[in-house]
């Protein structure tokens, strides 16, 4: 007789929580906000991704008021992130 043994992929629970560094991948730009796709949490590749918006008056501390999102930001960029 053989035995059969079948595991499962364990469910990933990390999610997200304020003041974590996140890695995303940027899909659109437009004036006010980039839309992205988080890709890993701190140095864990996530399976499953969630999705972040990016204010254009969350990007830099001064002169808020004066940033083109559209100059710096283009879709598939790469970008490091505190939530």
């Amino acid at each position: 007789t053989k035995t059969v043994i079948v595991q499962g992929l364990t469910e990933q629970s990390i999610v997200p929580a304020p003041g974590d560094i996140v890695t995303a991948m940027v899909t659109v730009v437009n004036q006010r906000f980039c839309k992205c796709i988080m890709k890993c949490i701190g140095d864990v590749v996530l399976t499953r991704t969630y999705r972040g918006i990016l204010r254009r008056e969350d990007v830099r501390a001064t002169e808020k008021d004066r940033v083109e999102l559209y100059k710096s930001y283009r879709p598939g960029d790469i970008i490091l992130a505190r939530v």
